[in-house]
């Protein structure tokens, strides 16, 4: 009995520390943000998947190049009937018409064994053309997946500081209700001996609302925000999460320094650019493909083939020459190639319009990254002014100089101020990442 109660025992202690260990919130970096989403988002998985199959496409292409080795094998068996034939009997003895009658059958076996060689001579450039149709077709996969992993990349970044930005905002949120309940506690006191009229008591009511609702929005804001990090990294709505928040430190300048710099590495850069290059060669290599089928095609096939004893033993050594030329197509290879020069022009067309694009959005990003400059450092003036002037406050207020009130709005002007100071500095790592998004590239500091 006690052996089992023991064992009960162990059993229920496993399961607890089983179940505390699933509700253990895990605390992320950005580095491990990054990584957990590489490893794990559906997008990329999808875009890895499509760069293999792509991949494997131009391998089965590839292989035409070599001869094909094939063993044959074959067996079949047939039976002959003769119909029926008239016979004569010797002597002859005096038998019915039909007697006469008989039926010839006989069957046989065949089993025969062979290599067969064969390998296309001439195509007209067909199997090199796709060939390279088939390796373009894969670089095309590997620099989408190159363009999601970049977009990837971003968007955790940004979704990484809108969670910090919107644990700065809880914590002002819980700094104004505290502040918002003191107050109104002092005020009921005072209410209660009859010093302040129920007009102040109503309005510091209000006031206590207003914070319990600020607070309540800031929470949900925050795990809004934990739930778009997550989704965007791949991981389950369910699992608890946390943000280790980086420190606020001052931002260096660029080294980039023009929007002409920056448009320059976004063309050398961005894997949609070389996609785009990749397409042109692709519809290029369309129209030698459609070309190609109007030449002959010249194969030879060469083997050796043994046959069984009831067919007669024979062994035999083949070779075979196979021309194709064609003569008539309805006009389907002229239209094919009127559709690979018409892709071809579509090709040029959605290049253009797409450097037009990534340079709208270079400079875009550029100007952003440079506002959010000017916003920190601004915001750090303010953060200075009100770190001042609480102290200004706080002195006043030892002196007898300043109620508790002036003191209070000293405490929550800091409290916005460090808000906007921390939003600023996320803001501007926020605009860092689109703009190295938008050139394809890290970008260094001076």
């Amino acid at each position: 009995m006690k052996k089992n109660l023991l064992f009960l025992w162990i059993i229920f202690v496993v399961n607890i520390n089983l179940l505390l260990r699933a509700e253990e919130i895990r605390t992320f970096t950005l580095n491990d943000c990054l990584e957990f989403a590489l490893k794990n988002s559906p997008e990329l998985r999808l875009a890895q998947a499509d760069a293999n199959i792509a991949s494997a496409e131009r391998k089965i292409v590839e292989a035409k190049r070599y001869p094909q080795l094939n063993l044959l094998s074959e067996w079949f068996h047939y039976s002959y009937s003769s119909g029926p034939q008239e016979i004569e009997i010797i002597p002859a003895l005096p038998v019915p018409p039909e007697a006469r009658i008989r039926l010839y059958r006989m069957g046989s076996d065949n089993t025969q064994v062979g290599l067969n060689l064969g390998k296309t001579i001439f195509d007209g450039g067909m199997l090199r053309a796709r060939i390279a149709y088939a390796s373009n077709k894969e670089k095309e996969k590997t620099f989408s997946l190159q363009s999601i992993q970049l977009e990837i990349v971003y968007k955790v970044k940004e979704a990484f500081y809108n969670v910090a930005k919107a644990k700065a905002l809880l914590k002002v949120a819980e700094k104004f209700k505290q502040n918002g309940k003191k107050n109104y506690d002092m005020i009921e006191t005072l209410y209660q001996q009859g010093i302040v009229p129920q007009t102040d008591i109503e309005n510091y009511k209000t006031n206590l609302n207003e914070a319990e609702l600020k607070l309540l929005t800031a929470k949900n804001s925050l795990q809004q925000a934990l739930n778009s990090l997550k989704l965007i990294m791949g991981m389950d709505l369910s699992t608890p999460l946390d943000i280790l928040v980086p420190e606020v430190t001052s931002i260096l300048p660029l080294e980039l320094t023009t929007e002409e710099e920056c448009i320059k590495r976004a063309f050398e850069n961005r894997p949609k650019i070389k996609e785009a290059e990749v397409s042109i060669k692709q519809a290029e290599l369309g129209i030698k493909l459609a070309e190609a089928v109007k030449f002959p095609q010249i194969s030879a096939n060469t083997g050796y083939v043994v046959h069984s004893k009831d067919s007669g033993g024979l062994e035999k050594f083949y070779f075979r020459l196979n021309f194709s030329l064609p003569l008539f197509d309805g006009g389907e290879s002229k239209a094919q190639i009127q559709k690979s020069k018409s892709l071809l022009e579509t090709a040029k067309i959605q290049l253009d319009r797409l450097k037009t694009q990534i340079s709208m959005e270079v400079i875009t990003s550029f100007r952003e990254v440079k506002l959010k400059q000017d916003s920190f450092f601004l915001y750090k003036e303010k953060l200075a002014l009100a770190k001042e002037n609480l102290k200004i406050k706080q002195e006043k207020y030892k002196n007898g100089l300043s109620d508790i009130k002036d003191l209070e709005d000293a405490e929550l002007a800091l409290a916005q101020a460090e808000t906007e100071f921390n939003n600023s500095f996320y803001d501007y790592q926020i605009a860092i990442a689109k703009l190295e998004e938008s050139i394809g590239g890290k970008i260094e500091v001076k």
